[in-house]
């Protein structure tokens, strides 16, 4: 599309009346409503000064390019205002502007609005062309101005996108449900921002989606990697890399766009087929150890989810007395949980030395679910373990075995690493992670079950509340971890589904809370909440914390201090009335399948409640002060 198939003379000021940046503004909105390209006239500016607020539009050499995107406007257009004194507009130059040209668009058109934008950043840095419209005696003559200018260099067949700098990057969270898609989106608005094109790549449950080309990565100025778990990295060898976590793109996308010019260059081990995903400047054996597991954990949540609801469908039909179908369900479930703790050490192994040592941990985590010691398998701990050892033992070999001529190098992956690797890996973990940590399993699940009750509401408490403190970060993933541990190594336990109700409730209560708070506090939120707050609704029964993040970012405190009140009273109901959900995943659309879904859903609603209610006062509270 070129830009004068969307120039109106109807919507052009010759004469702009106004002398500061505020009139200017609401001078050119109110045109818009009078020519019906707006329905919502204080929207519009509510939009365009909150675009103001994150970098000013005054690009310099006179000009200003105030711009909006929303539902609330019905065609894509230009509105354009000639100021004969000039307004203060904080432009990046410090200079009078006098030259107004306002872009807006329907909230579908995305691409159309970034090109319409880019194109005509680009007709305005013709000094020639900026002179003549300030000469232009009526709009007509304005319109014919760009026509002549984009036919004397058409645009159509030059992409301008393909003139800004190119940043790619990979967004990769430990489920791969929400994390993932909002750190996508935080850095491709932060990209616009900053003026770049952004290419992003999703490793979410779905897969990879969006895969990065060899040509992007090379023609990319810049890569920014926002993964809690292993992605491929050798690919981006030589290139400006920002390594950090998706919490850290979703509420500093702006901050790591800054960045990204004083990048270290990536460098991959030489030792690995892929890096592990580590920050490049990261000396931290702990912060490398504890991606590695995650990477593992990620593999491993579909199966303790799947596995977990099969059996809780297999309790309800023995309650309806249908043999047939509790026979099929209890065999699917116990089947998919044979295959936990395996797949957990084959990703843990497989994120430490690659492809080879898939092999080993797969095995040692065979041997972690046996009962080895006493009759007590070593569970997801000793899987755990055997997954570091696996990864461990080939990084050994591969550097033991690397003076080999290179005329039987091929004896590495066909003998060497599966044999030998197989071998050491089998000798340690049956003689020395099995024994132990198949023991340390039976004093802890002995414990967990001996727990009095006001122990277990103080447990599940706990759990609740760290669910909440971080929205997601390393308390949140922590008290789930350790909740899906005890759920992996005895699904069939009472206190095993206590724990993962705990975590539910403590998770879903954040974004339930800012829901109904948004309700009633309409007057303090912006739009751009008010849809956050209607979306936490779903996310919240979902079982997503992400959801108040936003209100987080906006009011991080008050967020905050809902949030883990809240939670902390959903958990300790749960512990009270010992309510068990016996699947790590689902949040209230699996209440059918709670020990007491009564308690569930009541335990889930009077922690929202709550933190809703201490949402609404500290926000109002903060307006009014």
């Amino acid at each position: 599309m070129l830009l004068t198939d969307i120039l109106d003379p109807n919507l052009m000021i010759m004469d702009l009346q106004a002398d500061n940046a505020q009139s200017a503004i609401t001078e050119l909105c109110q045109l818009a409503k009078k020519e019906k390209v707006t329905n919502n006239v204080q929207l519009l500016q509510t939009k365009i000064w909150q675009r103001e607020h994150e970098v000013s539009t005054g690009i310099g050499h006179g000009i200003a390019m105030p711009h909006a995107q929303g539902d609330f406007i019905n065609k894509t257009c230009v509105l354009i205002a000639k100021s004969k004194r000039g307004v203060d507009f904080n432009a990046v130059d410090q200079q009078p502007v006098y030259l107004f040209f306002m872009l807006l668009a329907p909230e579908s058109t995305d691409q159309e609005h970034l090109s319409l934008l880019a194109n005509l950043s680009r007709l305005l840095m013709n000094k020639d062309l900026r002179e003549k419209i300030k000469q232009a005696g009526n709009a007509a003559a304005i319109v014919q101005l760009f026509r002549e200018t984009e036919q004397n260099k058409p645009l159509k067949n030059v992409p301008v996108e393909d003139e800004r700098p190119l940043v790619v990057g990979v967004t990769a969270c430990l489920n791969g449900i929400s994390h993932t898609y909002m750190a996508e989106a935080a850095l491709k608005q932060a990209g616009q921002r900053h003026g770049v094109r952004v290419r992003i790549e999703t490793n979410g449950s779905e897969g990879v989606r969006h895969r990065l080309t060899t040509q992007e990565i090379e023609a990319a100025s810049g890569v920014i990697v926002a993964a809690d778990k292993q992605v491929s990295m050798k690919r981006f060898a030589g290139k400006k890399l920002i390594n950090t976590s998706t919490v850290a793109a979703i509420t500093k996308a702006n901050i790591l766009f800054d960045q990204l010019e004083s990048a270290p260059i990536f460098h991959p081990s030489t030792n690995h087929k892929e890096s592990n995903n580590q920050q490049v400047t990261s000396t931290n054996i702990f912060a490398k150890i504890w991606r590695q597991i995650l990477n593992g954990v990620s593999y491993l949540l579909p199966f303790a989810i799947a596995s977990g609801i099969f059996l809780a469908f297999a309790q309800l039909c023995t309650d309806y007395h249908l043999p047939k179908l509790t026979s099929f369900f209890q065999l699917v479930g116990k089947l998919t949980i044979k295959f936990m703790i395996p797949i957990l050490s084959a990703y843990i192994a497989e994120a430490i030395a690659q492809r080879p040592a898939l092999l080993l941990g797969f095995i040692g985590g065979c041997l972690c679910q046996l009962p080895l010691a006493n009759q007590n398998s070593a569970g997801i701990l000793g899987g755990l373990c055997a997954g570091l050892t696996a990864g461990g033992i080939i990084l050994l070999l591969q550097k033991m075995f690397k003076p080999l001529p290179v005329a039987i190098h091929g004896l590495k992956p066909m003998i060497v690493f599966p044999v030998l690797g197989l071998l050491i890996e089998a000798v340690v973990v049956y003689f020395v992670i099995a024994p132990i940590f198949g023991q340390l399993n039976y004093w802890t699940l002995s414990l967990l079950e001996s727990l009095p009750r006001w122990c277990l509401t103080i447990l599940t408490t706990c759990l609740s509340f760290m669910m909440a403190a971080d929205l997601g970060g390393p308390f949140n993933k922590t008290a789930y971890l350790l909740s899906v541990a005890v759920f992996v190594n005895a699904p069939y336990l009472k206190i095993a589904a206590i724990l993962m109700a705990a975590v539910m409730v403590g998770d879903m209560v954040p974004p339930l809370a800012t829901a109904w708070a948004s309700l009633c506090l309409k007057k303090q939120l912006d739009p751009d909440l008010m849809r956050e707050g209607r979306l936490n609704w779903l996310r919240g029964v979902s079982f997503i914390t992400e959801g108040a993040i936003p209100f987080a970012q906006k009011n991080r405190a008050a967020t905050i201090l809902a949030s883990v009140i809240g939670a902390a009273v959903s958990g300790f109901l749960i512990g009270y009335w010992q309510v068990g959900v016996p699947a790590p995943h689902g949040g209230l659309w699996i209440a059918v399948l709670a020990t007491d879904w009564r308690g569930y859903l009541l335990s889930t609603f009077c922690g929202m409640l709550i933190a809703g209610l201490v949402l609404i006062f500290s926000w109002k509270k903060l307006s009014t002060d």
